[in-house]
């Protein structure tokens, strides 16, 4: 889901990708999508994700344009390929430029969120995360710290 709600379907992606590319006057190349393939399992050869990289290395492209960076991306490994490759890396909610230390490292630090991941934490049937349990509280109810405004 987006922001708004909205499902990120395989063509509502396609769809915002290609208004982007439009409004820029860029030209849509190929598009790679490995819809059928699960995001938790490791990217390999005969994937879409590989032609890419095969095709970015033969000079075919210099830009990815993605809905978003974990739509991207499923590790920081991802990263440095596209890194590596000197791959531009625009999204539609906001522009990523990896030629950059600072695109880099905002790149980064989305790549290694364990909220970008699809492997970083394990759900339980309802979908929640470890991030999302109850926690303990460390001190006994009615009881504040001095300085956060107790009452006496």
């Amino acid at each position: 889901m987006d922001r708004k709600g909205d499902r990120w379907t395989v063509e509502t992606q396609l769809r915002k990708i290609r208004a982007l590319a439009e409004a820029k006057d860029w030209k849509v190349v190929e598009v790679y999508d490995d819809n059928a393939v699960s995001a938790t399992k490791k990217r390999r050869a005969g994937t879409r994700w590989a032609e890419m990289l095969e095709d970015a290395r033969a000079g075919k492209f210099s830009m990815v344009v993605a809905v978003d960076m974990d739509r991207l991306l499923r590790s920081t490994k991802d990263l440095n390929t596209l890194i590596d490759l000197g791959l531009r890396v625009v999204t539609v909610d906001g522009e990523i430029d990896l030629s950059t230390a600072d695109g880099e490292f905002r790149a980064t630090m989305l790549a290694a969120s364990p909220g970008s991941r699809h492997d970083a934490r394990p759900s339980d049937k309802s979908g929640r995360t470890s991030a999302d349990a109850p926690r303990a509280s460390p001190r006994p109810p009615g009881r504040r710290s001095a300085g956060r405004g107790t009452a006496s």
